[in-house]
């Protein structure tokens, strides 16, 4: 999987970061069998830092909209 970061945002204790992934479907995804194709979304994640390490995150991802680019076309 590739991901290209196109937004990062830093402030006091959080980042977050709006992300586009990119990768192959070669594994069971959301009860979806691997079919070789290639899907592309973006997702967004808020991270909390202490201590230099994530304790806490938050995020969106386009979980509906990644299951239809699986299942499209099988």
């Amino acid at each position: 999987m590739e991901v290209e970061i196109l937004d990062l945002i830093e402030e006091d204790n959080k980042v977050a970061i709006r992300a586009r992934f990119t990768g192959t479907h070669n594994a069971e995804v959301y009860d979806c069998q691997p079919a070789g194709k290639r899907i592309s979304f973006e997702a967004l994640e808020i991270f909390r830092i202490e201590n230099g390490l994530i304790v806490e995150s938050w995020g969106y991802w386009p979980d509906m909209n990644i299951r239809e680019m699986l299942i499209k076309n099988d």
